[in-house]
């Protein structure tokens, strides 16, 4: 074990949090937090910004790291204090897939950063997102892996809509007011969905390296910053709600409005899907999860109030093709 102590801090959204560990580099490497979403496991395809700050003793959660090849890998700690411990190092060596790692974009820090916000009144929609500025209407596509929510934001950029999320949009009451704070605008797309269903967004976005086979087992991570809204958070806008399941052979939509009634249970298990499941770290170690019982409290009161949010519009059920998933919706 090395006796260096590194410390590293971040900001995300007011919500600070602090890094410890006797494993430099892995607090260091800037490919996880400050790679602008050219790797695939960057932070950055989660979250918009991760503002580095000075390490203090008064950040709101921190994260304890020790790399030791002699005791196997577990964890422990509170809803602001996470301990790692492990061989660390020999994992990091090992993966194919820094993705899963422990500060990958599918990682543990990622779903431990997500509670640090709910502690401060932000919660985190599992969603993409885009605005349409004529209507002041933001449009949160919801749903789990697979359902199709990236290829609908794909869609919406081709109709000329501005990005607001590719992974998660982050809301929080101030006051009376509602305020959405932007989520990340790297978005790792699968090849497939860019050659066969947009292929005009390659040379529009300057894609390079795109894989020729395997094209639906492969990604890409791809800047959409040129086409994201110029607004970091939007007050009171009005809001539409879209549930897909996209089906690349699908002749006729299937497209209808949904009574807002049941929609709190429906925002609630959007919030959890990126806390609560359990994780394979590094694709093979089991942490069963990061909730706790009182952020679970937390978070239905929120889903509860946000249900009854005036500006709430419209939520949608679609089963479609790709370019016709936002028929009758926009």
């Amino acid at each position: 074990m090395s006796a260096e102590i590194a410390h590293r801090a971040f900001s995300v959204l007011g919500a600070e949090i602090g890094l410890v560990s006797n494993y430099a580099s892995i607090i260091e490497d800037d490919e996880y937090f400050l790679g602008k979403g050219a790797k695939l496991h960057s932070l950055l395809s989660n979250f918009y910004e991760l503002k580095e700050i000075p390490f203090t003793s008064s950040h709101h959660a921190y994260v304890v790291l020790t790399d030791s090849g002699k005791i196997p890998f577990s964890t422990a700690g509170t809803d602001r204090e996470l301990y790692i411990s492990g061989p660390i190092r020999q994992f990091e060596e090992q993966t194919d897939d820094k993705r899963a790692s422990l500060f990958g974009n599918m990682g543990l820090f990622s779903k431990f950063l997500i509670q640090v916000l709910e502690q401060q009144g932000i919660y985190s929609f599992h969603s993409t997102s885009f605005y349409h500025r004529d209507t002041n209407r933001l449009f949160l596509v919801l749903g789990g892996t697979g359902s199709g929510k990236s290829t609908v934001l794909l869609k919406a950029i081709h109709d000329g809509y501005e990005v607001f999320g590719t992974e998660l949009t982050h809301v929080q009451f101030c006051g009376d007011d509602v305020v959405f704070h932007k989520g990340s605008v790297y978005q790792n797309c699968r090849v497939g969905n860019l050659v066969e269903d947009f292929p005009s967004l390659i040379e529009r976005f300057s894609i390079k390296d795109v894989p020729e086979e395997n094209i639906w087992h492969a990604y890409l991570s791809v800047d959409f910053s040129s086409v994201a809204a110029p607004e970091n958070s939007l007050k009171n806008p009005e809001v539409v709600m879209l549930f897909p399941r996209i089906e690349a052979d699908r002749k006729v939509p299937e497209i209808f409005r949904m009574n807002k009634q049941g929609i709190e249970s429906k925002i609630y298990d959007n919030f959890c899907e990126k806390i609560s499941p359990p994780s394979y770290v590094y694709t093979h170690e089991f942490v069963p999860t990061v909730d706790t019982r009182e952020a679970v409290l937390r978070r239905q009161a929120f889903a509860k109030r946000l249900a009854s949010y005036d500006g709430l519009k419209e939520v949608w059920r679609n089963m479609a093709s790709p370019h016709m998933c936002l028929d009758s919706i926009l």
